[in-house]
């Protein structure tokens, strides 16, 4: 599977309350890499979702991009 551009993705409906890595990535303004530090810092709080599934909470993003 090739990997995605963050604007290369459709953001989802408001109403949806999670978001994938890359729509994240896109609705912050950041890159995958920096997304990836973040998570491992623990600055950004994720949902794992099987061996290599991400999914992360539109109200978490959003109090990131807060800061």
């Amino acid at each position: 599977m090739a990997k995605r551009h963050p604007d290369q993705v459709n953001l989802p409906d408001p109403s949806e309350p999670f978001l994938t890595r890359l729509q994240a990535c896109r609705l912050a303004h950041i890159g995958l890499s920096t997304f990836d530090r973040e998570v491992a810092r623990g600055r950004l709080k994720v949902i794992r979702t099987g061996q290599r599934g991400i999914k992360i909470t539109r109200e978490e993003i959003e109090r990131y991009m807060r800061k």
